[in-house]
């Protein structure tokens, strides 16, 4: 890793901290996730930046089946 020093304007800092939030990571990952994703480029087609993106996330079974069982909670919490 290297680090370095970027000046971002407060609105700019307020979305890393969004993200850094909703992924439950670092601000220093949520910048390299925004990067990655940025970096992809429009020659892509969605399914390749899909998959290029997850395999930068390192999912892994556990992490993902996690994530579907809280997803699944929330929207029985939310159903009507």
């Amino acid at each position: 890793m290297k680090r370095a020093t970027y000046t971002l304007d407060a609105p700019t800092v307020q979305r890393v901290d969004s993200l850094a939030r909703r992924w439950k990571v670092s601000r220093s990952e949520a910048v390299r996730r925004a990067v990655a994703t940025a970096s992809i480029g429009p020659n892509r087609d969605g399914l390749s930046a899909l998959r290029a993106l997850q395999s930068r996330m390192a999912l892994t079974k556990k992490r993902v089946d996690a994530w579907t069982r809280e997803v699944k909670e929330q929207r029985r919490r939310w159903q009507p």
